[in-house]
C-alpha cells in the first residue's frame, strides 16, 4: 500500500518529485562508486543510483562482495565446479546456483564448519539445488576446534582466534582436504576461511597438480605463503572486485590461470 502511494504521489509527480530531490540532494556533479567502480553523475538527475551508492557505502555485501560476485560470474564455464569454501548460508552459492541453467555440466559445492550455520546453508542448497557439506577444509584430515563471534562469518580455528571471536564460544569440527572429494570437470574455488587459507590450497594441491583449478578467490590471506603457491603453477593475480592488477597487499585476490 505505502510503496503505492509512493508510485503515485511521488514518482508520477515529477515536477514536485524534482523539486523534493533538488531541496534534499541538490543538483550538482558528484563522482560515486558502485560496485568496484566510480562513476561520474548528478546528485539530481541521476538519484536513484546517488542513494544506491551511499547504501552500498555501509554494506559489506553491497560494497565489497556483490562485486567480486559479478567477476566470478565472468570465469564461470561449461563443464565447471563452483566451490564455495566457508561458505555461510550460502549467497555465493545461491546466486551461483542458477548458472546451471546456461551452462553444461555446472555444479556448486557448499563446504561451512559450523553446524548451527549449516542449518541455513542446507535449507538454502535445497532451495536453490546445491550441494552442501557440513565441515570445514584443510590440509588433512581431523578434528580441530573452533570459535564463534557476534556474527556467524568470522568463525574460525581457535588457535587463530582474534577480537571478533567469543573465547567461551567453542565447538569442534572435522575438516578434511578437498582432495578427499572427487572432483572432475574444471573448478572455480572461493575462499573465505579467515585465516586458514594456504590448508585449504595445500589440501586442494591434487586438482593444482591435475591442472583443474581455472580460478581461485581469496576473501583475505594471512599466509603470504598463498601468493606463492599460486604463483607456482602459474597464475596472473587481480583484485577481485576492480579487476586491476594486484599485488602482495591486496585483500580481495583473484588468481587466475594463466592459458
Amino acid at each position: 500500500m505505502f510503496s503505492e502511494l509512493i508510485d503515485r504521489y511521488f514518482i508520477k509527480q515529477p515536477k514536485f518529485r524534482r523539486f523534493v530531490t533538488r531541496i534534499i540532494y541538490g543538483d550538482r556533479l558528484v563522482n560515486v562508486e558502485l560496485f568496484g567502480k566510480k562513476f561520474y553523475l548528478n546528485t539530481l538527475k541521476e538519484n536513484g543510483y546517488l542513494r544506491a551508492s551511499r547504501i552500498s557505502t555501509y554494506s559489506s555485501l553491497l560494497r565489497d562482495e556483490y562485486p567480486v560476485m559479478l567477476t566470478l560470474a565472468n570465469v564461470i564455464t561449461d563443464n565447471c565446479t563452483f566451490v564455495d569454501v566457508g561458505a555461510n548460508v550460502g549467497i555465493y552459492s545461491s546466486i551461483f546456483s542458477k548458472f546451471k541453467n546456461i551452462y553444461k555440466n555446472f555444479q556448486v559445492l557448499a563446504f561451512e564448519v559450523h553446524p548451527d550455520t549449516y542449518l541455513r546453508l542446507r535449507s538454502n542448497g535445497e532451495e536453490h539445488g546445491f550441494t552442501t557439506f557440513n565441515c570445514g577444509l584443510g590440509r588433512v584430515s581431523e578434528e580441530v576446534e573452533f570459535v564463534a563471534g557476534a556474527v556467524s562469518h568470522v568463525t574460525t580455528r581457535i588457535d587463530l582466534a582474534n577480537s571478533y571471536n567469543i573465547p567461551t564460544e567453542k565447538f569442534k569440527a572435522i575438516i578434511k582436504p578437498l582432495s578427499d572429494f572427487d572432483l572432475s570437470g574444471r573448478l572455480i574455488i572461493k575462499i573465505d576461511v579467515e585465516g586458514q587459507e594456504m590448508a585449504v590450497l595445500e589440501g586442494a594441491k591434487k586438482y593444482f597438480d591435475e591442472n583443474q583449478v581455472i580460478s581461485v578467490y581469496l576473501d583475505g590471506y594471512g599466509d603470504r605463503a598463498c601468493w606463492d603457491f599460486l604463483e607456482s603453477y602459474g597464475y596472473e593475480f587481480f583484485d577481485g572486485r576492480t579487476l586491476t592488477r594486484a599485488d602482495r597487499s591486496t585483500f580481495s585476490l583473484l588468481a587466475v590461470k594463466s592459458e
